[in-house]
């Protein structure tokens, strides 16, 4: 069986876990798992450069919570939580329930160190 799946290598950039945002993160509750759930929508998007579609509108924040749960395995309110954390750090930005862009995204990761292996 041939096995058509990519992996991709990510290096975060030097500084971000001294970023401000980060920081503030840090001084939630929880803050592991928020980090965590940022880095996993950080992983998932590098093909879209930090940018997650809505499909047609239809689908919406709470799918897209869905779709982390499996993601991540990490329960909807912490999910939920985490993005509502997000917005408000201005780390993403939600586009008229239309899509998702992160901010930074590529001073976040760093960017030109990310490669794929098939």
């Amino acid at each position: 069986m041939i096995n058509n799946k990519k992996e991709y290598f990510i290096k975060l950039g030097e500084d971000f876990f001294k970023r401000e945002a980060i920081i503030k993160m840090k001084e939630t509750n929880n803050w592991h798992s928020k980090v965590c759930i940022y880095l996993n929508m950080l992983e998932d998007t590098i093909k879209t450069r930090g940018r997650i579609d809505f499909i047609n509108g239809v689908y919406t924040i709470s799918d897209l919570i869905k779709n982390m749960e499996e993601w991540v395995d990490i329960k909807f309110k912490d999910i939920e939580e985490t993005i509502k954390l997000l917005e408000s750090l201005n780390i993403i930005l939600i586009y008229d329930n239309k899509y998702i862009q992160i901010n930074n995204y590529e001073e976040m990761l760093d960017y030109d160190f990310i490669k794929t292996e098939e």
